[in-house]
């Protein structure tokens, strides 16, 4: 089988998971019935990362599932009930099936990289994250990522956090 194929059947799988859909939404109202925008088409169709306006593209997904699309204010309105959540696991089930495909060696190539991101002026901010420049006056966060070169994915990131937690 495929690594494409491994990766979608995974992906597919599980959006079906009723435990997923009930971390992933905000309200336990949302998405507790069968509309034209259900939690597993609503993901599928974001992950699809259309290049055209979204009306244009909702069109075109729904084409392709041979049903009535939604309205962009449907589409929106779903988008708002649900987290980040599904689309961290879709990173987990992508990285965890492509990285080590190709080896040097025997061995998995990684690089690490971190930035710093500049944070507005705040006495919360600069005491959560610290700071930096001229007499330590301005909150300064990091985030980081480590990429398998061979195999061109990032595998782990690291949200932002404090630089003073290197």
């Amino acid at each position: 089988m495929s690594i494409f194929k491994a990766v979608v059947d995974k992906i597919l799988e599980m959006l079906s998971d009723k435990k997923l859909l009930e971390k992933s939404r905000f309200k336990e109202t949302d998405f507790t019935r069968e509309r034209k925008m259900p939690f597993r088409k609503l993901v599928l169709y974001m992950l699809n990362i259309p290049k055209e306006s979204a009306s244009a593209a909702l069109q075109k997904f729904y084409r392709l599932l041979g049903e009535e699309a939604p309205t962009q204010q449907a589409f929106s309105k779903a988008r708002n009930k649900i987290n980040h959540l599904p689309f961290l696991k879709t990173f987990e089930i992508t990285a965890s099936e492509v990285a080590a495909e190709k080896r040097f060696r025997g061995y998995i190539l990684n690089a690490v990289d971190s930035s710093l991101i500049a944070l507005p002026q705040t006495k919360q901010l600069i005491k959560y994250f610290g700071a930096t420049g001229e007499g330590n006056k301005s909150p300064t966060a990091c985030a980081s990522i480590r990429l398998d070169i061979l195999n061109d994915i990032i595998v782990t990131v690291r949200e932002i956090y404090s630089c003073r937690s290197r």
